[in-house]
């Protein structure tokens, strides 16, 4: 919830700079204790509403074309042989045996993969990572967590940027097609607008950056989690071997 309050209060001030555009002075802006408590708990909702416009924009953006809007699949780069973006050979090893001691293999993309090899692995690696993310969270929570919360903040900060824009420029063609005296300049607007179609440009690019680093994360724990119990394991042959024939059973 803390993540989404940035672009809740974004479109917050981007609606007051609308409706202040529109009506001029006689808008009001909250003094009073309530006013204050009101317009945070506005900025939570909104917050929430631009996340839930996130989901619906990288939808509509996958239905039109074959993009990956937010990079939903980033774990693929990690695998595929023709990412820049792949893991190093020994780091994909260290992964696929701590997954191979769950009893799952970690499918690989080939550089020689045809399309339906790669569409089979794909859909592979969707469970895989699913199986991945869970072991994450048993190992690390509270990162995960935080990962997992800076991924939905950047794809809600995306979404209000985006409405936030649409609606000043909007609020600038209204003007300039009906000639109605705003309380602020239609060429203000225009460039204010345009500033925040290209914030969410470099936003978009930010989210994707997010969920590559959650998916590296998510696999790269995994070898972290295996070593931790060899370890364990370990520890308890030591202190069986420092107690003693005493603490085997006695044998008839």
């Amino acid at each position: 919830m803390i993540a989404t309050l940035v672009p809740g209060a974004l479109l917050l001030l981007s609606g007051t700079v609308v409706v202040y555009a529109l009506r001029g002075p006689w808008i009001e802006l909250p003094r009073s204790p309530l006013g204050i408590v009101l317009a945070l708990l506005a900025a939570v909702v909104l917050g929430q509403l631009a996340r839930l416009a996130a989901l619906a924009l990288a939808w509509a953006v996958g239905q039109v074309s074959e993009s990956d809007l937010f990079q939903d699949q980033a774990a693929l780069e990690l695998v595929d042989e023709l990412s820049p973006r792949r893991l190093a050979p020994e780091v994909a090893e260290s992964v696929a045996r701590a997954l191979h001691d769950t009893g799952v293999e970690l499918p690989r993309i080939a550089r020689l993969d045809d399309d339906a090899t790669r569409d089979t692995k794909e859909r592979s690696l969707e469970s895989v990572f699913e199986l991945a993310r869970a072991r994450a969270a048993a190992k690390a929570p509270a990162h995960l967590e935080t990962l997992e919360a800076r991924v939905d903040g950047a794809r809600a900060l995306c979404a209000a940027l985006l409405i936030s824009s649409v609606s000043v420029l909007v609020t600038a063609a209204h003007d300039v097609l009906f000639v109605v005296a705003h309380a602020i300049s239609s060429f203000t607007l225009v460039v204010l607008g345009l500033g925040l179609a290209f914030a969410t440009l470099a936003a978009i690019g930010w989210a994707r950056a997010q969920s590559r680093r959650l998916a590296r994360f998510v696999f790269l724990v995994l070898p972290g989690s295996l070593q931790d119990r060899l370890n364990e394991v370990g520890k308890e042959a030591r202190l069986a071997d420092a107690q003693g024939p005493s603490a085997s059973p006695a044998r008839g």
